[in-house]
């Protein structure tokens, strides 16, 4: 009978264990952008384009939002821990919108915070 109620628990155990590794791997939360490295970052015709590379051990990309305001990009980036789904930390952005041309500066935003990662020449 305690060899039952024992094996039991140990089953229960290993269940709830495999229950929070699945939840752990799905969650998703802004890059904190102290730990990402942007290179190639260009802005051509309608095309914006950067490579990120995740310098934070053990985290992956898991995908990026952005949005368009007064002539400025704010990019946000998802990232998690390393799965087997999800194992880059490397990301490739590009984005192709018919005003980017007339993008003047682009932004990382991390929750409250954003940083600038790009300004294009300025023309007199």
């Amino acid at each position: 009978m305690l060899k039952k109620f024992v094996l039991a628990m140990i089953i229960i155990f290993i269940v709830v264990v495999i229950i929070v590794i699945c939840w752990l791997g799905t969650q998703k939360g802004n890059s904190n952008y102290s730990g990402l490295t942007f290179t190639d970052t260009s802005i051509q015709g309608d095309l914006f384009k950067t490579t990120v590379f995740q310098t934070a051990s053990g985290k992956s990309f898991r995908k990026y939002n952005y949005h368009i305001k007064d002539n400025c990009l704010h990019i946000t980036i998802y990232s998690g821990i390393v799965t087997k789904l999800h194992s880059s930390g490397v990301l490739q952005i590009e984005i192709r919108e018919s005003v980017m041309s007339e993008i003047e500066k682009v932004y990382l935003e991390d929750g409250n915070n954003t940083k600038l990662i790009y300004q294009a020449n300025v023309k007199e």
